[in-house]
């Protein structure tokens, strides 16, 4: 690492020799590096560019290129530091990606997406949960052969690190047991990180790979985070059956694990499911369907308060609570 850091320090220098081995103009003309290092994908997601196949080009001919390879060491640099519990040096390593990417880190800022970006998570990480990345603590305690736990360290930041392909690589290599045997809860982890891949990246559908192993997770440190998980990503689209699914999933959640972010969380989205419910029923003219989902999003909104939620859902289940009871009002009047 130390020879890496040397050489991004020292290779500019060799630059005027670097003049003799230019490419040919055709060969430049057909392996045009992407002009931005970031493009936004008809969503509006924000992906990495990436080289098309028969592409060439290196730091003299991409501008980013180096910038993105330094931010590349850095991000190794720091996962070494907190692999090894140095937090303060994790630290130093990881501060370089927003220094080195400072006019990106200020256009996600003036947007409202300081939080999304990934020098905030790794922050948060060091933080709230040292030795675990993408994986909590508890799940991480549960891998504890070296080269398993490194392994699920570096899948772990490419994730955080918006990398889901190459993240998918590594959780792949770990589930194939070529890392060695996984026990039940390291299985529970790593097809909960390949499951949230693919709701990156639809090489395969996210449903039909988690479904069939929904009841292995019961018992271990990742069943709320998959069921939750799972819950989300299920497309309702109108369908009553997949609408009973979902809200059945967040009450299990909610009674099973009542003091979780997850369950913070389930408590918001189940209180919208209600609202759409009841919005649907006052335009079917059923008040009294209304009233019983209003009911409903109250006690969820007093068991946010019982178990003391100090995040933001529990103001937004009081804005669904107004919502719906003026809409109420008003269809009365």
């Amino acid at each position: 690492m130390i020879y890496a850091t040397e050489w991004f320090d020292n290779v500019q220098q060799f630059d005027k020799d670097l003049k003799n081995f230019e490419l040919p103009e055709s060969v430049r003309k057909n392996s045009q590096p992407p002009k931005e290092e970031r493009y936004k994908d008809r969503w509006t997601n924000i992906k990495l560019s990436q080289p098309k196949p028969g592409q060439f080009f290196n730091r003299r001919s991409c501008s980013w290129y180096m910038n993105s390879k330094q931010k590349d060491l850095a991000l190794v640099q720091g996962l070494i530091a907190f692999a090894n519990n140095n937090n303060e040096q994790a630290k130093e390593f990881w501060d370089k990606i927003a220094i080195l990417d400072k006019d990106f880190y200020a256009e996600q800022e003036k947007a409202g997406w300081k939080n999304a970006t990934t020098h905030y998570r790794l922050m948060q990480r060091i933080k709230n949960q040292p030795g675990a990345l993408f994986a909590t603590p508890d799940e991480m305690a549960s891998f504890k052969d070296p080269k398993r736990r490194l392994a699920v360290l570096l899948a772990d930041l490419y994730y955080l690190a918006e990398e889901p392909a190459k993240a998918l690589v590594m959780y792949r290599l770990i589930e194939s047991g070529n890392l060695g045997t996984l026990s039940y809860n390291e299985k529970a982890y790593i097809c909960f990180a390949i499951f949230s891949c693919l709701c990156w990246d639809k090489s395969i559908d996210e449903i039909t790979y988690l479904e069939p192993k929904l009841k292995a997770f019961v018992g271990t440190p990742s069943e709320a985070r998959v069921v939750l998980g799972f819950a989300n990503r299920l497309d309702a689209n109108d369908n009553p059956n997949i609408i009973s699914k979902k809200i059945e999933m967040y009450k299990y959640l909610i009674q099973k694990f009542p003091e979780t972010e997850e369950t913070e969380y389930a408590i918001f989205v189940l209180g919208l499911l209600y609202a759409d419910l009841a919005e649907t029923a006052l335009i079917q003219q059923n008040v009294n369907m209304t009233i019983e989902y209003i009911k409903k999003i109250q006690t969820l909104y007093h068991f946010s308060l019982k178990n003391n939620s100090t995040g933001p859902y529990c103001d937004d289940m009081k804005t669904i609570l107004l919502r719906i009871s003026t809409f109420l009002e008003n269809r009365k009047s």
